[in-house]
């Protein structure tokens, strides 16, 4: 056993020695608590050291030059300040006077050089004890953690900087259903600012049923750690929202954005299609749409009426349509949709078209062209008429003409105010006047007789 003894000579009167007297103390214990304590001082990762109040150091473990580099003479030949950073050193000698004034403790951060001319964050804890003017410190080096802190803020600030600029909305919910975050744009979104949102609960914000759709989407993604999807009709907001729910481990982030105007835009659309639908029915005429990027072709019965084709007969292609009409009049009528494509919105023409049984129908054909927000063609709707009616009135009209052209006697039309609308060969042999001269004319009446 380790023992401590104490003795003190005890002398006769005329100073002779007598004997000893003293006390033997066991210090076992005390030196084996020692020797735990050096073993544990000189394995310890972390830095510890003794400072004295002369600025120096007077003692150090081998962790101080395992992570700085120095050799234990080094660092015990230099005042401690030296090691520090400049820009850290203020700081670090108020501290140390604070402890040296009677303050039991502090906590304190600087960088500290190392052997090769880097620096290195230590963090420290240090006690002073009264009387002997020593500091006994304890130090962590936290370069590693620090670097990985600050990449992580800087991430976490990227992060948020592309929150930012995105155009969806994006919040994010912990797994108590609060506010962690929200961007400029969820925050129009919903009509709050951040600021006021921020580690609120969302239902009490935003209250909404159990069964409500976007809640229910919300609590299974938490619960299955499924990406959930989701369209849904927020009323106190008056809004559609549609968005994609992504869980995580702290809760779940929400993209979302408002479908609103696209849902108004959409039930335009098919009111318009139904209309256009039921237009294409009531007309006599055959209603046909071309969409340009695919080239095909949309007729409505009507064209089965007028041709006797039917549309299941037909390719819905351009070729279709310009193989039926007649060879003496397709070159014009694509010279013409050219021009229109190049320059032009609206465009209309007269032309033969062959129907199922091989005769030619005329037909008037109108269309008008639809560009897109660059200009290009995006689409043509138009109407075909079955003029063939009319066209052969005409041509009868021009054949009674042609009769009357050779009759010998004067012929002429007046109508009820007395013009003339039509004057014939015999006329202008009769009374001398062409027919580009007197049509048109209220002539005298005693000129024609």
């Amino acid at each position: 056993r380790w023992v401590r003894e104490r003795g003190e000579l005890i002398r006769g009167d005329v100073g002779e020695p007598l004997y000893i007297a003293g006390t033997v103390e066991d210090i076992t214990e005390r030196k084996l608590l020692s020797q735990d304590l050096e073993l544990l001082f000189d394995l310890s990762l972390d830095l510890i050291c003794v400072s004295g109040a002369d600025g120096f150091l007077k003692r150090v473990n081998p962790a101080f030059e395992r992570v700085l580099g120095w050799t234990r003479e080094e660092l015990l030949s230099r005042p401690v300040i030296e090691f520090v950073h400049p820009e850290d050193r203020n700081q670090t000698l108020a501290e140390r006077q604070r402890i040296l004034s009677g303050q039991r403790s502090f906590q304190l951060e600087n960088r500290y050089e190392t052997r090769k001319g880097d620096y290195r964050i230590l963090s420290w804890s240090a006690v002073a004890l009264q009387g002997d003017g020593l500091i006994y410190c304890v130090a962590r080096d936290v370069t590693e953690s620090r670097r990985l802190a600050d990449e992580v803020r800087a991430a976490e600030e990227r992060l948020v900087q592309t929150f930012q600029s995105i155009r969806d909305a994006v919040c994010v919910l912990d797994r108590e259903w609060r506010f962690a975050f929200l961007n400029s744009e969820a925050e129009h979104l919903l009509r709050r600012p951040a600021c006021e949102l921020i580690g609120k609960v969302y239902w009490e914000e935003f209250p909404a049923p159990e069964d409500a759709i976007f809640r229910k989407a919300f609590e299974e993604a938490l619960e299955t750690g499924r990406t959930m999807s989701f369209e849904n009709y927020y009323e106190p907001l008056h809004a559609w929202f549609q968005a994609r729910v992504y869980p995580s481990r702290e809760g779940i982030t929400v993209y979302f954005w408002d479908t609103t105007a696209d849902r108004q835009a959409r039930e335009e659309l098919r009111i318009n299609q139904e209309r256009f639908f039921y237009i294409a029915q009531a007309t006599s005429d055959a209603i046909w749409d071309w969409h340009f990027p695919s080239g095909s072709i949309w007729w409505s019965e009507g064209f089965e009426k007028m041709f006797g084709y039917s549309r299941a007969d037909l390719t819905n292609e351009l070729d279709a349509w310009r193989s039926r009409i007649h060879p003496e009049d397709v070159d014009r009528i694509l010279k013409g949709i050219e021009d229109l494509i190049d320059h032009g919105t609206q465009w209309s023409d007269e032309y033969r078209f062959r129907r199922s049984d091989g005769r030619y129908a005329y037909v008037s054909d109108r269309g008008y062209l639809i560009r897109d927000e660059r200009g290009e063609p995006l689409r043509m709707v138009g109407g075909v008429t079955d003029i063939t009616e009319r066209h052969e009135s005409q041509r009868r009209i021009q054949e009674q003409a042609e009769l009357l052209d050779r009759a010998r006697d004067a012929i002429l039309v007046r109508d009820l105010d007395g013009v003339i609308t039509y004057w014939n060969r015999g006329a202008e042999r009769v009374y001398g006047w062409k027919a580009s001269e007197a049509i048109g004319r209220n002539a005298p009446e005693q000129r024609y007789h």
